[in-house]
């Protein structure tokens, strides 16, 4: 179970400003990496285009996957913004959480600094996620 999310800077910056760009709608992607450390972000194409909602692009999802098996990375983390919204999972977040064994990390940009928070949802236990650190 990942406790954390080590996050290097650089991938900080490339959330933020792939997210920023794409204000009013919401953006999504991955986080990938190993043994709880991120070494990238692969943006997906948000198909709903909308600032409450998110759908991954399944060719983005598809292509992302493969290629991060084929690089041995894993998906340490589905990683989507609120634009105007808080750092807290939503209801529809809650209900529309399907991968399991992963991080839910959520950007709200609802003030002038972005601000991060992720909870890991266990495969065994998926009602029981919990907050975990980013560093």
């Amino acid at each position: 179970m990942i406790k954390a999310l080590q996050i290097p800077d650089v991938v900080f910056q490339h959330v933020n400003e792939t997210f920023q760009a794409l204000l009013p709608e919401e953006g999504c992607g991955f986080l990938l990496g190993k043994n709880g450390t991120v070494t990238e972000f692969q943006p997906v194409e948000n198909v709903l285009h909308s600032p409450v909602a998110y759908r991954m692009s399944p060719a983005d999802q598809i292509h992302t996957l493969l290629d991060a098996e084929d690089r041995q990375l894993d998906v340490l983390a589905i990683i989507h913004s609120h634009p105007n919204g808080p750092s807290q999972l939503s209801a529809t977040d809650l209900s529309e959480a399907r991968w399991y064994d992963i991080a839910y990390v959520i950007v709200s940009f609802k003030h002038v600094k972005p601000e991060w928070r992720a909870w890991f949802f266990p495969a065994d236990a998926p009602d029981q996620y919990e907050e975990i650190q980013l560093n």
